[in-house]
């Protein structure tokens, strides 16, 4: 039986849980007290606060430490006088400086995107870094890396083929793609064949013939220092072949004539719906929801704004069922536990990140995250488990992995950062049952079933109906970080 997306979800069925579906799924699930704010709003007016986000100001500073992105002839005329050893000395400082700034880039993308009041947008942001993904692995540039991240974040809810015009124009993507190198007497096809594979249209819709006279119409789309430049005498005049036309292409009508494929928002769209709300959706929905994109001439507000009104968005199909990924298993934990990261701390919450499986600026390849099913394995599930743990306790189980030859060495963490005593100070005189159903509410967003809340009692020592003896009551106070520590170790936290 075929889905119709335009079935929308009515105010009768909108609720606490709907409402935390949206915030979960159209951001990270934080700020975790905006759950109330959405479900007073209905669904209408709740979606089009997440989705008319730009409305809100963007007030989180932006990074100031970043290297000094400077041009060729100022390297040249730096290196003029130094002897070989001290230049090759001072290449390797450039480098590890720009090392440095990368790692800084991660954790201020972390908490921007906790502290945002346009969560969509960066959600969205994280979307087409994987869509449109380059690694700081190649690309060993801070300030290039944090250029595009602004693409990404500055046109994330806006026209899609403005996006795949600056995309392929930031100095990262020429660069990680070696369109940089990609001129007249020798095409290079890494940028082309990509563009269509992966950002555009898909597998199985275009030739390599198609590949390779695009290669020539974005022959001279290069860098000149550090920004882009259009080498006109490197650019192939002549005329090219492309997808079924003739004439003498350059990389925007390369790209207009992608954009005006209908199996590209169809693309596009299926991707969008496998992100945002269940993987394998029917076809007639894709279909649907590719009408609106193209009649609303590539804008992407239109097309989110249908997935989140639609009914089949909150469907038993995809409520509860996508596994978080480690940026928002990480960002939801941190502000549902009240939790604040010093400095020092942030190294081991990027270890973790990269331990389950998302590096920030560091995706695996060319096709970014598969997400989903993906992130979980023995390994990451373990580093699931642990981290919660020392955020809790302070206690480290995940490991610094070293150079060959040398041994594992733990982060040294001198405080928990989770402060317990204001967290369950609202728990006083509650009873053992109404704590563990509210911390339930709190961390999953639904009910544990008997045999779990069980488990959790026996942790406290206690029956449902005792009473809590909080706050300064230190035994209590430490069985109840037992408690969250179970809930977050459980397989329904995974999920969203």
């Amino acid at each position: 039986m075929s889905t119709h997306i335009t079935k929308l979800i009515s105010d009768k069925e909108w609720n606490s849980e709907t409402a935390r579906h949206l915030l979960n799924r159209a951001g990270f699930g934080v700020p975790f007290d905006h759950i109330k704010q959405l479900q007073d709003y209905g669904p209408r007016k709740a979606v089009n606060f997440m989705v008319n986000c730009d409305k809100f100001a963007d007030d989180f500073p932006e990074p100031d430490w970043l290297p000094e992105q400077k041009t060729g002839k100022q390297i040249r005329e730096e290196f003029k006088s130094l002897e070989e050893d001290e230049k090759r000395k001072r290449r390797q400082q450039m480098r590890k400086q720009n090392r440095q700034a990368i790692q800084k880039l991660k954790t201020w993308w972390i908490k921007r995107s906790m502290q945002t009041k346009r969560p969509l947008q960066e959600k969205m942001a994280q979307f087409w870094h994987g869509h449109f993904a380059t690694s700081a692995q190649k690309v060993n540039n801070a300030m290039q890396n944090y250029e595009i991240n602004q693409i990404f974040r500055e046109h994330a809810l806006g026209n899609f083929k403005t996006l795949v015009i600056k995309v392929s124009q930031a100095p990262a993507m020429l660069q990680y793609l070696d369109n940089r190198r990609n001129v007249k007497k020798h095409p290079n096809e890494n940028f082309a064949r990509e563009l269509m594979e992966l950002f555009t249209i898909g597998i199985g819709h275009y030739s390599e013939k198609d590949i390779q006279e695009a290669a020539r119409a974005f022959t001279g789309w290069s860098i000149r220092e550090g920004k882009f430049f259009d080498r006109k005498k490197q650019h192939d005049k002549g005329e090219k072949e492309f997808l079924g036309r003739r004439g003498k292409f350059n990389g925007y009508d390369i790209i207009g004539i992608l954009c005006n494929q209908p199996i590209m928002t169809e693309f596009i769209c299926k991707k969008l719906w496998e992100f945002f709300v269940y993987e394998n959706p029917d076809e007639k929905l894709v279909k649907q929801l590719a009408k609106v994109f193209r009649s609303n001439n590539l804008e992407l507000k239109p097309v989110l704004k249908m997935v989140f009104n639609s009914k089949e968005f909150y469907s038993k199909r995809s409520m509860h069922q996508q596994i978080k990924s480690p940026v928002q298993f990480m960002i939801s934990m941190l502000d549902q536990l009240q939790v604040e990261t010093k400095e020092s701390q942030d190294r081991l919450i990027l270890l973790a990140m990269q331990q389950m499986g998302q590096d920030l600026f560091y995706p695996p390849n060319v096709k970014g995250w598969p997400g989903n099913r993906a992130w979980i394995n023995s390994n990451t599930l373990l580093t699931r488990y642990n981290i919660p743990a020392f955020l809790l306790y302070g206690e480290n189980t995940i490991k610094q992995n070293r150079r060959k030859k040398q041994k594992k060495k733990k982060v040294k963490i001198k405080n928990a950062p989770f402060n317990a005593e204001p967290f369950f100070e609202k728990y006083e005189g509650l009873t053992a049952e109404q704590t563990i159903d509210d911390l339930s509410d709190r961390f999953i967003g639904r009910s544990l079933d008997q045999k779990q809340k069980q488990v959790l009692l026996e942790a406290i020592h206690s029956n449902a109906h005792q009473k809590l003896i909080l706050p300064g009551a230190k035994e209590s106070s430490e069985r109840l970080i037992g408690v969250v520590h179970l809930i977050l170790s459980t397989a329904e936290y995974q999920l969203c």
